[in-house]
């Protein structure tokens, strides 16, 4: 993510790089990362299976080894079925408010200020054997794509989102391909309106028909 002062990447398998000083704020292996908007040393940053960490302060460490205090926390959900890179989001309107998602949809209200995984609020179960693929949030509103079984023998694939008020899944327009959902864009005018990103492929690493990118619009107020 680069908010006009920091840029952050996650590097497979060498963490969480920041060039502004050329750092590595956080070990491998790296997935997502963000930052805060309004602060660029404000940063969270996601390892394998929805484990994260949190920052205020870049992550730099002040004083002897022996004398640190911790200015980084581990602050993931307790998920019982996450992707390898399972995905998470910061609001786009508002950076205390946090989603990520492995079988169940988790948020909390509490951004970077959180310590603990215990923040995390349970909002939403998408289904024995689900495991999200993408999520967004603005506004408040959250969605939630998701693959179960996620190989191609039996694939299937939904999505959820509180855009009506309390979380649900959605059933899907018959011209949303049966394909993996690799990315939600919230319409920033308008959090009722949702852009899904199909992968063409069943699963990232095996080849299913059909073409290569599929872009397709959700509306909440006729689905």
């Amino acid at each position: 993510q680069d908010n006009g002062t920091t840029n952050l990447r996650g590097v497979q398998p060498n963490g969480t790089n920041k060039d502004t000083e050329m750092g590595s704020p956080f070990g491998g292996d790296g997935g997502d990362a963000a930052a805060d908007p309004a602060d660029g040393c404000r940063q969270v940053q996601e390892y394998t299976g929805l484990a994260m960490s949190v920052t205020e302060n870049c992550a730099q460490n002040p004083g002897a080894v022996t004398t640190d205090t911790a200015t980084s926390w581990r602050v993931g959900p307790a998920d019982p079925l996450p992707r390898f890179i399972a995905p998470f989001d910061i609001d786009r309107s508002d950076a205390s408010k946090w989603i990520a998602a492995g079988q169940y949809v988790w948020t909390q209200g509490n951004g970077f200020k959180i310590r603990s995984r215990s923040e995390w609020a349970k909002s939403f179960d998408l289904g024995a054997g689900h495991s999200a693929t993408a999520v967004a949030m603005d506004k408040g509103v959250g969605y939630v794509g998701w693959c179960g079984p996620c190989n191609n023998s039996g694939f299937a694939r939904g999505l959820a989102t509180n855009a009506s008020g309390s979380w649900q899944a959605v059933t899907l327009p018959a011209s949303v391909p049966n394909r993996y959902i690799g990315g939600v864009g919230i319409d920033p005018s308008n959090p009722k309106h949702a852009f899904l990103a199909m992968n063409g492929f069943r699963r990232r690493f095996t080849d299913g028909p059909g073409a290569a990118v599929w872009l397709e619009r959700v509306d909440r107020t006729t689905v």
